[in-house]
C-alpha cells in the first residue's frame, strides 16, 4: 500500500479529503502535499490514517514508513516480516490449541514448538 492509497482509503471511508483533514486536524492542502510527496506525514498521522481506514496499523505503518524513508526501509521491512511471522505463529497456536495434548510430555513438546515458531 502506498501513502496515496492509504489517504484514499481513509477519505473514502469518511466522505472526502476535506472531511479527513478535519478529522486529522490538518489543512486540506496538507493532505494534498502528502499525496504529492512534497511533505511527509508524522508516523502518528500514518497510525491515525490506518485506524480510520480500518487497516492493520502496524503493518500499514511499516509499509508506508519503508517507502517514505528509504534510508531505514530495511529496518521497517524486517520488523514487518517479524510481525507477519508472529501472526502466523499465533494462528498456528490458535489452531493447535483447540486440541488438548494427551499428556504432560506432549504439552511440553507443544510449548517448545510454539516458542520456536515465535522466535523465528
Amino acid at each position: 500500500m502506498t501513502l496515496q492509497e492509504l489517504i484514499k482509503a481513509a477519505a473514502d471511508k469518511y466522505g472526502n479529503q476535506g472531511d479527513l483533514a478535519e478529522m486529522l486536524g490538518v489543512r486540506r492542502s496538507r493532505i494534498s502535499e502528502w499525496k504529492a510527496g512534497n511533505h511527509k506525514p508524522e508516523t502518528s498521522t500514518i497510525v491515525r490514517l490506518a485506524e480510520l481506514a480500518d487497516l492493520p496499523v502496524m503493518e500499514t505503518v511499516a509499509e508506508i514508513e519503508a517507502q517514505l524513508h528509504p534510508e531505514v526501509a530495511a529496518s521497517w521491512l524486517s520488523a514487518l516480516g517479524k510481525l507477519r511471522a508472529a501472526g502466523v505463529a499465533a494462528s498456528v497456536l490458535a489452531i493447535v490449541g483447540t486440541t488438548m495434548p494427551a499428556n504432560d510430555a506432549q504439552a511440553s513438546t507443544l510449548t517448545g514448538t510454539t516458542a520456536r515458531l515465535c522466535i523465528m
